[in-house]
């Protein structure tokens, strides 16, 4: 690895980098506000490309256990850049084509967010060095789990095997990509999320 290859980072230099973040770093902009679902409602009021739509509290709540869930297994340390900070979310191959393929562009999005067979898939630790990345104290599961896969309906987090070519993203099969989300910690102790 040469030494001025800034892809990769240390456990410590992430850390750093993560305490740096969370002081000065930039927020990320439109975030979603989905304040009323914290107030009991349903839905929320969202946009994608200037669009308003109506989004289900479901999406922000599955997604709050979800990221819990990544922290709480030592899956992933830190909610930004450096470690996970973004999802991409897909549905089985069979529900896109009965339920999604037709609808016009505009309206996957709402559609998707609705979708009970909605997945997550995160691909933490996506700049520790794969060198050095799990050794020391605390570090047995983060770094060795790359792909999780977070589940809307409810299920726990699925950490999918690594592969046997020795790569570190394992791509769950049978799943069609539709969207994604993008997040970062804040130092509130809650994250900002952003569909696209």
């Amino acid at each position: 690895m040469l030494k001025d290859d800034r892809w990769f980072f240390t456990a410590n230099e992430m850390a750093d980098a993560y305490r740096y973040q969370q002081q000065f770093g930039a927020r990320l902009r439109h975030p979603l506000e989905p304040q009323t679902c914290l107030q009991g409602k349903e839905d929320f009021a969202a946009s994608y490309q200037g669009r308003p739509f109506v989004a289900p509290c479901r999406f922000v709540g599955e997604t709050i256990r979800q990221l819990r869930e990544l922290l709480e297994s030592g899956a992933a340390k830190y909610l930004f850049p450096l470690d996970v900070d973004a999802a991409d979310l897909a549905v089985p191959a069979d529900i896109y084509a009965v339920n999604l393929k037709q609808l016009p562009r505009e309206e996957i999005l709402p559609a998707l967010l609705r979708e009970p067979t909605l997945v997550a898939i995160y691909h933490t630790a996506v700049h520790l060095n794969p060198e050095v990345g799990h050794k020391g104290s605390g570090m047995s599961v983060w770094g060795k789990t790359r792909t999780v896969v977070g589940f809307y309906d409810g299920r726990t987090n699925q950490v999918l095997a690594a592969r046997s070519d020795g790569g570190v993203d394992h791509e769950p099969e049978g799943l069609v990509r539709l969207g994604s989300f993008t997040m970062m910690g804040h130092f509130f102790g809650r994250a900002n999320v952003v569909c696209e």
